[in-house]
């Protein structure tokens, strides 16, 4: 037997070992391509959501600042109001002392009205009694 007799069974079973490996390769290739692809697709994803978060950080801290205007109006309301408080409790004993006696003054005319009213409708009555009877 020649020599090449002999090397072309091996010769055809390494062109064989080659077609099945170029194979492999190809679809190595086409799913190195297919995660390439993917790999893009999430690093736009991932820089989409990078925006949407930076952009809710800058409204966020905007909210921030808004919440601590607010919590100072609302401190400067109630210091308003203590202060008000203050002057009404000042305004009100100043005014009992001077408005007592007149306060009594009305609850006395009050009691007379009242009395007179009373003896008013007794002696009223007492007149029909006695146009009544006779």
């Amino acid at each position: 037997m020649s020599a090449h007799a002999k090397a072309a069974p091996g010769l055809a079973t390494g062109a064989g070992n080659l077609s099945a490996g170029a194979t492999s390769l190809a679809d190595g290739t086409q799913r190195l391509s297919q995660g390439a692809g993917s790999l893009a697709t999430g690093l736009n994803d991932l820089s989409a959501g990078a925006t949407t978060l930076f952009e809710g950080s800058v409204k966020l801290a905007e909210g921030s600042g808004a919440l601590s205007a607010g919590a100072t109006s609302l401190a400067d309301g109630n210091a308003r109001i203590a202060d008000g408080t203050g002057q009404l409790a000042t305004g009100t004993s100043g005014l009992a002392p001077t408005l007592l006696p007149w306060l009594f003054g009305v609850a006395i005319a009050g009691l007379i009205a009242i009395a007179a009213w009373v003896a008013h409708r007794l002696v009223h009555r007492t007149r029909e009694r006695e146009l009544a009877l006779a």
